[in-house]
């Protein structure tokens, strides 16, 4: 009789966020699937979970996509 219970402790989150090329659309991405859609939180919950060194690697949660450029398609103007 086998009672052996294997536990996989990797997060989702995290392994998500590693395997990423592009770290700000992964930043987005996670925050939307896991966190309704609020960066700050998943950017908390990343630095939290992560060594300090990897920290610096996380783009800033108040910096993305805030520009004032306008956009239009010309075909409606």
């Amino acid at each position: 009789m086998n009672n052996l219970i294997t536990i996989n402790f990797a997060d989702p989150i995290r392994e998500e966020y590693n395997q990423a090329i592009d770290k700000t659309a992964a930043l987005n991405t996670i925050a939307f699937k896991y966190f309704k859609g609020d960066r700050i939180e998943a950017h908390n919950y990343l630095s939290d979970n992560y060594i300090d060194s990897v920290e610096k690697d996380l783009p800033n949660p108040l910096m993305i996509n805030q520009s004032n450029n306008q956009y239009y398609q010309p075909e409606l103007i």
